[in-house]
Order: structure tokens, then sequence, then C-alpha cells
């Protein structure tokens, strides 16, 4: 489909996604963003037309709005979208309260297809092996899931200790990468959170504000139970955080960043994934904005949906309170 993208923030992730659409050649493209600087810098690396103001970017009459502001602003600029007659892409809604999310359920049913929710994980060729795999190995019944990194190293760039996004709880912080993380559990499983129990806790000398460490067991709807470890607090780099294990009715499955690998316990034997020798990091949200206009075309099935995010934010609210009152709750 080609038409006018506004992209609407343009720091690292909004600098991704007009990254991949210029090089896809989606059409016309946008860059929305107050900091002359980022402004600038977009206009100079990938040569597209910027703007200060959103709704003089709405006035272009977009087909699309990509949003990559902090959680906080998302429902303003979805709904922005869906007012304008435009679609949206947007990161994660773990800001959003259930009122908003439901509002945005609301109106999609009203007007189908105008809603992408990223779905980044599931292009992550690792992930597809994992998904595969699991499928393979027949009922899973337990997942044992860990992601822990030490925050300030995250977003670097940031001039000072504390502006980013995840240090402040009322912008979704603490909640953003649980939040992939479950979502992507929950499409790889095919099966919805049902309840929960939890603990939350803010434990490191980083700002208060926000919680940077939860621990939660989430009982799915089809029977599989989730383990799952999450830590802002340990100064290591995402790819020693990382790793998840699938135990299956014939097999299990083990996953971590660029590695994956199964056993078969009727084969008896390990199988491995490997992936092209040239693939990065970086191609997953190229696969990702090649997915999203695809899907605007109406030549592919767009793989994420509102209904399973308002689940997985259903489910992170629901560990907080399960952490206050120190009850299972359900979802």
């Amino acid at each position: 489909m080609s038409g006018t993208y506004v992209v609407v923030g343009l720091g690292s992730m909004g600098k991704r996604r007009v990254r991949d659409l210029v090089k896809l050649k989606a059409g016309r493209i946008l860059g929305v963003d107050q900091r002359e600087d980022r402004r600038d810098e977009v206009n100079l690396r990938f040569g597209v037309e910027t703007l200060s103001d959103f709704n003089q970017a709405l006035s272009q009459e977009p087909c699309a709005v990509l949003v990559s502001v902090p959680p906080h602003l998302h429902y303003r600029f979805c709904r922005a979208a869906i007012d304008a007659g435009a679609a949206y892409f947007v990161e994660c809604l773990t800001s959003l309260t259930l009122e908003e999310i439901d509002d945005l359920i609301e109106q999609d049913q009203r007007c189908p297809g105008r809603a992408f929710p990223s779905c980044t994980a599931l292009m992550n060729p690792y992930c597809q092996f994992a998904a595969a795999s699991v499928k393979r190995l027949g009922a899973v019944y337990a997942v044992h899931g860990s992601m822990t990194t030490w925050l300030p190293d995250q977003h670097p760039w940031e001039p000072a200790m504390g502006i980013h996004y995840e240090f402040h709880r009322d912008q979704g912080g603490g909640l953003a990468e649980p939040a992939f993380a479950l979502g992507w559990f929950s499409y790889l499983l095919g099966q919805l959170p049902s309840r929960v129990i939890a603990h939350t806790a803010h434990v490191s000398d980083l700002p208060e504000g926000f919680n940077d460490l939860l621990d939660m067991i989430v009982e799915f709807d089809g029977g599989a139970v989730l383990n799952f470890h999450y830590a802002l607090c340990e100064k290591h780099d995402w790819s020693v955080g990382i790793f998840t294990r699938f135990s299956c009715a014939g097999g299990v499955v083990f996953w971590k960043q660029q590695e994956c690998r199964y056993y078969d316990y009727a084969q008896k034997k390990w199988y491995e994934c490997t992936a092209e020798t040239s693939w990065t990091y970086e191609d997953i949200y190229l696969a990702e904005m090649k997915h999203f206009l695809a899907a605007m075309n109406g030549e592919e099935h767009f793989r994420c949906n509102l209904q399973t995010e308002r689940r997985v934010l259903a489910t992170l609210l629901a560990a907080e309170q399960s952490s206050r009152t120190g009850e299972r709750v359900a979802i």
C-alpha cells in the first residue's frame, strides 16, 4: 500500500521505523518530533520530511501512524490516528488503563483492520524455531522464562539517569519487557493467562518510582504454567539474562537470545536452530515493518491483536495486585 506514513517520536525506535519504511519504499514518510535535533538527524540520515506538529502531519491524511513515543502517550496518539481515519502501529500498551484499551478495541470492532500492536518478538528466527519446536513436541506442561539486565545500560544515550520511561511506573516503567514476553508466550502457546500470583519490588539503588523486580507464576487457560522472572537490577547485558525453557509432552525446548535447540524424547536426539549467518537483531524490525505493510495491503493476517494485548496488560496489573495482597488473582 502506497501512501503517507507518519512516524511520531524520533527516538531510537522511531528512527528504526523510519529507516525500515525507507528501505521498503513504503511511500511518503513524515517524521514528527518536538526536538529539533532529532528532526535534523532523521532528515539528514534518511532524507525524509520532518515536522514538529503532529496535527499538521495528520492534515496530510496519512494511511497510518506509527507510534514510537513513551507508553504513557500511546493512547493519545492511537486514538488521534483513528479519529483522523488512519491505521496505527504501536510499540507497547503498558501504560494504558483497561478502560483505554477497551476503547481502542471498541474502535477496532467498529472499523476493523486499523490496529497493529507490535509483534517484534515473533519476527526473531530463533523465537520462530522455538514456536515450531513446541508445536512439534505436543502439549506444554510448564514454561520457565527469565529476562534480566541493568536498566541504565539499555539506554546509555539518555542525558541523565531516570529520564527514560522505564524509570517511571506511570509511564509503563518496569512492564514493557514483561509485556513483550508475555504476549509472545500467549501467541506461541495459543493460550491466554487466566490466574497469576506474583511478587514485585524495587530492590536496587536505581531511582525510586518503579519496580525493578518481578517474579510471577501465570496459569494459562489451556493448562500451561509459566514461571517468569524479570529484573532490571543485574549488571550485565541482555545476552546473559534472557532465556526460556519449555517442558513439553514430547521433549524440551531451550531458547536463549541467538540460540535455540530442542530435545525429542522419542528420537533421543537434539535439534538446533541455525539462522542465516548474515542475520542481525536489526533484521527483526525490518521483518516486522514488512509484515505490517503486507497486512495493511491485505496480503497477510497481522500476527498480533488488541484482545491479547489487553489480557497481557490485565495480567501485569493483576501481578501488581497479587504482590500487594499476597493472593492469587484471576484475570
